[in-house]
């Protein structure tokens, strides 16, 4: 089953398309109209995306469903299934090609919260957004399920950024030693070149009261993770553990256990993540194990630096 169309380049015109279309669709809502809203990546400059215009509309109240789907069909948006009490949902297609949604909601709505603080994110955060761009990408090319699929894969990462979790913090929250450390996890994950292939080249070094106590980079396939081998290495007993890593740890077991839940169970009080890793099985998944357990996380330290040494090499199957 196919995505309605292909993700492609930002394109200026798409907030044009909005503001052009607005209008009319406003018109469909009267006195219940509160606002209109341009969301989804369309709404976001610089961010790659499918060329569907997502609206949100917020009305008081839906008072005439029925009057407002018969001037919305005359406009050729045709009325979908609720996507939750209280969020109506329209399409609008030309020539079979999807070109317009629209989410009505009450004002208020969770829907209405959770889209436009992603939206904001998404446009302030350069660093998020190029993850997501990422991310969108690889769950495109890997897609066989159609939008339920794709939407699916993509919420572990869309709820993780909007859990309020300090996602790709600005550098200066971070002082010298963080990105000393984080620089080390860095030279490490470059020694696992070319053994670790087809995995990534990620490094971990494990820190306690300012001094690095254990490191590690990725293993040959089937063998430790970079946050395995570091755990191997330390000393049993330490607590007041930080964790620098280059990459999310591992939701997920494959060849070799859960890195998340490897570190959760060490006792590691802080995580600190260079990036998320686009990988649709975990994709902010690992991120949000850590914090479920109470870990302290940041992701985005020295970020661009990690995305230059494994860019090459994320979407390769463990």
């Amino acid at each position: 089953m196919a995505l309605t169309s292909k993700i492609t380049s930002y394109d200026s015109a798409w907030p044009l398309r909005f503001l052009a279309d607005k209008p009319r669709i406003a018109s469909a809502f009267g006195e219940e109209l509160y606002a209109i809203h341009h969301v989804g990546s369309t709404a976001v400059p610089g961010l790659a995306a499918k060329p569907e215009i997502d609206v949100l509309i917020e009305v008081e109240a839906h008072r005439d469903a029925p009057a407002r789907d018969s001037v919305l069909l005359g406009l050729r948006y045709v009325r979908g299934s609720d996507l939750s009490d209280g969020h109506h949902f329209y399409r609008r297609n030309v020539d079979g090609v999807r070109t317009h949604k629209l989410h009505v909601c009450t004002r208020n709505h969770l829907a209405v919260i959770n889209m436009l603080k992603f939206r904001d994110l998404l446009r302030r955060n350069g660093s998020i957004r190029q993850q997501y761009e990422v991310l969108k990408y690889q769950l495109e090319s890997s897609n066989t399920g159609g939008m339920a699929e794709y939407l699916e894969k993509k919420a572990p990462f869309i709820r993780t950024a909007l859990s309020g979790m300090p996602l790709a913090l600005d550098q200066r929250t971070f002082d010298d030693s963080d990105r000393a450390f984080m620089n080390q996890a860095l030279a490490h994950g470059r020694r696992a070149l070319p053994a670790c292939l087809p995995n990534p080249p990620v490094g971990c070094v494990i820190v306690r009261r300012g001094r690095v106590v254990s490191f590690g980079f990725t293993q040959p396939p089937g063998d430790h993770h970079a946050e395995a081998m570091a755990l191997s290495l330390l000393e049993s007993g330490l607590g007041e553990l930080t964790a620098y890593v280059t990459l999310e740890p591992c939701s997920f077991a494959g060849r070799t256990p859960s890195c998340a839940l490897a570190l959760v169970s060490a006792g590691v009080s802080r995580v600190h993540v260079a990036m998320l890793d686009p990988d649709p099985r975990n994709a902010g998944a690992g991120i949000e194990i850590l914090r479920q357990a109470g870990i302290e996380v940041t992701v985005g330290l020295l970020g661009d630096k990690a995305r230059c040494d494994l860019q090459h090499y994320l979407f390769e199957s463990p």
